[in-house]
């Protein structure tokens, strides 16, 4: 019958099996002379649990379990109940008749696994249970008193003396070894050394066991970079254990760092001792385990703070690299940014000199122009060639196509003279009926209408000119505008026109389709705003360029049997298109998008996400191989205006669009 569960006051121990194989009752016996004063009470695990009623569980845990291989599953037994609640956090000492255990994994990992004891070493077992039943009595903070009364004197005395050898200190395990020793070889001498004395050297010779009796002394390894002190407050009081037990040559330099009192103890010395009494071979081993075990934890300690510094390391390394990197993007940047301030000095000094003469010419256009039509018309005969003049110097330019196709309306009233034809057309005669007109006039006075329609074509081309040199030194001008300005409200259209108008060496071949809604001004810098629409639209001329000179380049290459490569957009011409509209953003800003799409080859996914990083280029190895930085100062000029810049792109349509909050309270401007 299973014992009843004891009172609180009273020590108790909970057995687990059913004694098929006779475990449990080696379990009982051994703890009745491990705590003969503990009361013990047996479990069958998931059979009924006899005389352990609810009102028992409260009692208090026990002390220890003892669970035996009789149990089926010992870890799951020992998660269930009523072993859970009777048990408490007790330590658990497994009793086995097996080689293996595959169940207790849950109990290892409650940290509640004590000690496997093969069911045969029933004395090994006696002193496992007295151990664990010392160290929960100490936990609970019983007595003295009460300790014996549950241990009994001789197993109470026994366990008091191990445990009492085990918690020694190191200058008292050192004393009880020393003692040993003694005993048998006789006293030893005190060696007293000043600081600074080296007692061995790594590499060399194995120095004698080294008693430290007082004093401190540091432990050193050479390294590639210097000595490395392994071990100061850690060294212990013993100097060569490694060396005693390998035989080899020292594993360090030791030196003392303060007065020291050494007894030094030869290799003979310490196999006789250990000969003649094993209690010296127990406290040497004792000694030597405390030792090491002290500068184990402490390179343990060295390991961790190692790797901590090698995270701190690696972190403080990154932010020297993103450092670094932010530090070459500012130079580069201040770099380009002079690059820019030099070009829109030049710009502005260039755009002033041209701006007196310029004028004049315009002045002196438009004064050549009037009098000559007045001073002709005054003069007997030359009337039509008055006309001729006003008529060539007003007439609008023709395209190419609209020159060619004029020219072959006149051939019938030529008689097919394609130069004649040629000479009327710029002439400035606007049909085939005109043209007939003239030519049925004497041929005197048609001579004098041809050389004034002439005349009036050089006045309306040096018109035009004039004209188109005052708008590049007016877009000059504003290009040039100093970089520290105030930002101002800025009418993103006409910054476009002169983005345009600066840029229309790069942009030709290029179809530039316009759709500009009338859109309120921003606050800019209207220098800077102009640069980002010009490197916008430069890039786009550059990527449909860049494409053309790849096809030309592969074209030789090609099999004659292939048909040509086409670019990305097909057959359809190259074309920039340039969209401005007014939208609200999503916080009911009112805000002014402009976007520049092209149909050249794209830019892939993996590229798009690096645009923007100073230096990026994908036109290296190019004659017109810039620093990369175009885009990456267009970012922070839109930043720094408060809006920004997107990228769409797949092969044959790239869309930058660019965002820029309104001028507050701007009204849309009419275009």
């Amino acid at each position: 019958m299973p014992a009843e569960p004891p009172s609180q006051e009273r020590a108790w121990a909970l057995v687990l099996g059913d004694d098929a194989r006779g475990l449990v009752a080696r379990a009982r016996s051994a703890l009745a002379d491990a705590v003969p004063g503990a009361a013990v009470m047996s479990l069958v695990p998931g059979a009924a649990t006899g005389g352990c009623g609810s009102h028992d569980i409260d009692e208090g845990a026990p002390l220890l379990v003892v669970a035996t291989a009789e149990v089926e599953d010992i870890g799951a037994a020992i998660g269930a109940e009523p072993v859970r609640a009777l048990a408490g956090d007790a330590p658990c000492v497994v009793l086995t008749d097996r080689m293996a255990h595959a169940d207790l994994a849950p109990v290892v990992a409650a940290g509640r696994l004590a000690a496997v004891v093969p069911a045969h070493e029933e004395a090994a077992l006696t002193r496992e249970l007295t151990g664990i039943a010392l160290d929960r009595m100490e936990e609970r903070g019983w007595s003295d008193g009460r300790r014996l009364l549950v241990l009994g004197g001789p197993a109470a005395a026994s366990a008091a003396e191990t445990d009492d050898l085990l918690r020694l200190d190191d200058p008292h395990s050192l004393r009880r070894f020393l003692a040993g020793v003694e005993r048998v070889v006789g006293p030893r001498p005190r060696v007293a050394v000043p600081a600074g004395t080296r007692l061995c050297e790594q590499g060399g010779e194995p120095p004698p066991l080294t008693l430290v009796m007082e004093g401190l002394v540091v432990l050193r390894q050479d390294t590639a970079h210097g000595p490395v002190t392994l071990h100061q407050a850690s060294t212990g009081r013993v100097i060569g254990l490694v060396s005693l037990v390998s035989g080899g040559q020292a594993w360090f330099t030791a030196r003392t760092t303060t007065p020291c009192t050494l007894v030094m103890l030869s290799r003979a010395e310490i196999v006789t001792a250990v000969q003649a009494d094993p209690g010296v071979s127990r406290d040497l081993a004792l000694l030597a385990v405390r030792s090491l075990l002290t500068r184990l934890l402490r390179a343990e300690e060295l390991h961790v703070d190692t790797r901590l510094l090698a995270d701190e390391l690696e972190v403080d390394r990154r932010s020297l690299a993103d450092a670094l990197e932010d530090l070459h993007t500012a130079r580069a940047e201040l770099v380009e940014r002079t690059r820019l301030a030099m070009l829109g000095e030049l710009s502005a000094g260039i755009a002033h000199e041209l701006n007196n003469p310029v004028s004049a010419l315009e002045r002196a256009v438009e004064h050549l122009a009037r009098d000559l039509v007045r001073l002709l018309g005054h003069a007997p005969g030359l009337g039509p060639a008055a006309r001729a003049i006003r008529q060539s110097a007003d007439a609008p330019a023709l395209s190419t196509a609209a020159e060619r196709a004029l020219t072959s309306s006149f051939l019938p009233v030529t008689g097919g003279d394609r130069a004649l034809a040629r000479r009327l057309v710029r002439a400035g005669v606007p049909d085939a009926a005109t043209a007939a007109e003239l030519l049925a006039l004497p041929e005197s006075v048609r001579r004098d209408v041809l050389l004034g329609a002439r005349i009036g074509s050089s006045l309306h081309s040096m018109e035009s000119a004039s004209h188109r040199i005052a708008g590049l030194a007016s877009s000059l001008r504003s290009y040039a505008r100093p970089e520290g300005e105030e930002p101002v409200p800025t009418d993103v259209l006409r910054s476009l026109d002169d983005a345009l108008r600066l840029t229309e060496h790069r942009l030709r071949g290029i179809r530039v389709d316009r759709r500009l809604e009338q859109v309120p001004e921003v606050m800019a810098r209207p220098g800077t705003l102009e640069q980002v629409w010009m490197n916008l639209l430069v890039n786009a001329a550059d990527a449909i360029a860049d494409e053309r000179e790849d096809l030309a380049a592969r074209q030789p290459w090609a099999q004659e049997a292939e048909e040509p490569a086409l670019p990305a957009r097909g057959t359809s011409p190259a074309r920039v298109m340039i969209r401005a509209v007014r939208q609200s953003a999503s916080d009911g800003r009112d805000m002014v998008v402009v976007a520049i799409e092209d149909n050249g080859p794209g830019v892939s996914p993996e590229l798009q996400a690096r645009m923007f990083r100073p230096h990026f280029t994908t036109r290296g190895g190019r004659v017109e191989f810039g620093l990369g930085m175009g885009l990456s100062i267009a970012q922070s000029i839109v930043t720094a205006a408060g809006g920004s810049i997107t990228v769409e792109s797949r092969p044959g349509c790239t869309r930058m669009r660019v965002a820029l909050p309104a001028a507050p309270g701007e009204k849309r401007k009419e275009r």
